[in-house]
This record gives C-alpha cells, sequence and structure tokens, in this order.
C-alpha cells in the first residue's frame, strides 16, 4: 500500500481578528508570524486567509481568520477510522467537550 504523504486536520472556524498597519514591512512581518505560529505543534489555533485592505488615509487593515485546532495533523485513513462510527451528532459532542 501507497504511504500517505498529504496531511489532514480537523478545525472549527471561530471568526476573525483585525490589526491596522502602515507599511508592506509590517504585513510581511504578520505572514511570517503566522506561518512560524501554525507550524508549532503546541499552537492551539490556526490562523489562515489573510487578507489586506487599503483604507482612506493610507493605512492597511488586515484580517486574519483564526480556526481551532481540533485533532493533530494525519492522513486522510487516520482520519476515516476515527470518525467512520460517529455521527454528526457524536463528532460535536466527541469535538466540542
Amino acid at each position: 500500500m501507497k504511504k500517505e504523504l498529504n496531511r489532514y486536520r480537523l478545525i472549527e472556524y471561530l471568526g476573525t481578528t483585525t490589526r491596522v498597519i502602515h507599511t508592506q514591512e509590517e504585513y510581511e512581518d504578520i505572514l511570517k508570524k503566522t506561518d512560524k505560529y501554525n507550524n508549532s505543534k503546541k499552537s492551539k489555533y490556526i490562523l489562515g486567509n489573510i487578507t489586506r485592505e487599503k483604507q482612506s488615509d493610507g493605512s492597511y487593515l488586515v484580517t486574519i481568520h483564526v480556526y481551532n485546532r481540533l485533532e493533530p495533523a494525519m492522513g486522510i485513513t487516520a482520519l476515516d477510522i476515527l470518525n467512520i462510527f460517529l455521527s454528526n451528532f457524536d463528532l460535536r459532542i466527541f469535538y466540542l467537550h
């Protein structure tokens, strides 16, 4: 059997957070810090879908979407085995305890 190389996570969408920045360097710094945070195995959340909008005063509004990390990264087969016998209601109870 071929080894699964792709890894997936079960996540829950929590909402967004915003920041006001003034330079491109600040935006790049946010991207670097977010990448480092997401790669940490100890982080509770995953930060993603980072967008920026230019404001009328020249600053940028950066929006970061926040997701709750429910399980560690695993192959799709392992996820299937973990969740195969659970209904939607059971999944909700299992992950939102």
